[in-house]
């Protein structure tokens, strides 16, 4: 008798605990579908994994593309469907768009609502020293809800909209774009911005609006860069905005760079909040995070980096940089840093150490058959 109360009050706690966890769950909107559910590192992009064309492949999640963008390598596996114009931070380019094949996530099949385009993907490849093979656009995401937490290093794809999403910041969705919210520049210069997971910069600006706010003073420190894009790397202009606004909320000395026609911010600046895409109800939520109140970093070793032939080499190499003035050149190779051997998982901490103003760092150099060492002090320049 006393062994069956014992049995009976164990599963009713069990039974209550369970209705607790469920009630919970649905009270929170954390109303998560099957195993969509992923980590990212802080400093990279939305790597997913992916099942498509008969393998398991990466592709990177992307709010700023329109259709899914596959390998060129996979053209002999796809039936020709039309012809789009796709918009690029490189400009506008023409592309033949290619029969969508079925992409599957954790063993969830997302419908896309468009035809796919194929592009270079080596460009990501060395970027990010991973195979990438694709990436998931707004074809596929706009029936679903994203969420994008910086702070707890995941994004997570959701059946509604979490009970305390933050504060909703207006958005527009033009025709064959995604969603754009208006900033405000310097208190007084509002600019319609795509909101953009797929770029790994914190804001970026039409030409003729960054020359306009770099005439009035509201940029300053400008220097070139080169970044990658759809269409290949591309040389820009960056330089720090003396403040910028999303919604309610007020950032100063933000790094920003000189696009081509068109403005977006990135995932670099997002990572300041924790950000919930509402796409079948066209909304997008902001909720200061971990890392809100977090400067704007940008390189102070003045370099690029990638990852080539086994290697992680130098892109490119900012004149006037303390790179420069060290001695480095374009395509070194670095083979340690700080007396650790580096490799292709090594770019996105490499990145965000050379980012580190002040400190001092000590290179392995391979340049041909020569191998230097040299220390360098990281300079915001």
């Amino acid at each position: 008798m006393i062994e069956n109360r014992v049995a009976d009050r164990f599963t009713h706690v069990m039974l209550a605990a369970f209705l607790f966890i469920a009630l919970s769950a649905v009270a929170d909107g954390t109303d998560l579908k099957p195993g969509l559910r992923f980590r990212f590192e802080r400093n990279g992009p939305l790597f997913v994994p992916v099942e498509a064309i008969g393998a398991s492949r990466t592709f990177i999640l992307d709010t700023g593309a329109s259709p899914c963008m596959l390998d060129t390598r996979f053209r002999s596996k796809l039936t020709i469907a039309g012809k789009v114009k796709m918009r690029t931070a490189a400009g506008t380019i023409p592309l033949r768009t290619y029969s969508q094949p079925d992409l599957t996530i954790s063993g969830v099949t997302l419908e896309a609502r468009s035809d796919a385009v194929l592009i270079g993907m080596l460009p990501f490849c060395e970027a990010t020293g991973k195979t990438v093979d694709g990436v998931v656009g707004l074809s596929v995401l706009q029936d679903h809800v994203l969420r994008i937490s910086a702070a707890e290093r995941q994004f997570e794809l959701l059946n509604s909209v979490p009970s305390d999403p933050g504060t909703e910041i207006p958005v527009t969705w033009p025709k064959g774009d995604g969603l754009n919210a208006n900033l405000l520049f310097s208190e007084k210069h509002q600019e319609r911005c795509l909101v953009d997971s797929g770029s790994m910069s914190e804001v970026t600006l039409r030409a003729d609006l960054f020359d306009f706010l770099y005439d009035v003073g509201s940029i300053t420190r400008i220097r070139e860069i080169v970044v990658q894009t759809a269409n290949g790397p591309a040389r820009k202009k960056e330089g720090i905005l003396d403040d910028v606004a999303l919604g309610s909320w007020q950032h100063s000395g933000v790094v920003v760079n000189r696009g081509t026609t068109f403005s977006y911010v990135g995932l670099k600046y997002l990572n300041r909040y924790t950000v919930t895409f509402d796409f079948p109800g066209r909304r997008l939520f902001l909720k200061p995070g971990k890392y809100f109140a977090e400067k704007s970093r940008r390189t102070c070793l003045g370099v690029g980096i990638y990852w080539r032939d086994e290697n992680v080499r130098l892109k490119y190499v900012i004149v006037g940089s303390p790179a420069a003035q060290a001695g480095l050149e374009a395509d070194d190779i670095i083979e340690s840093v700080n007396g650790k051997p580096v490799d292709a998982s090594s770019l996105f901490k490499l990145r965000r150490l050379f980012e580190n103003d002040g400190e001092t760092v000590s290179l392995s150099v391979r340049r041909g058959d020569r191998v230097t060492s040299v220390k360098i002090k990281l300079v915001d320049f």
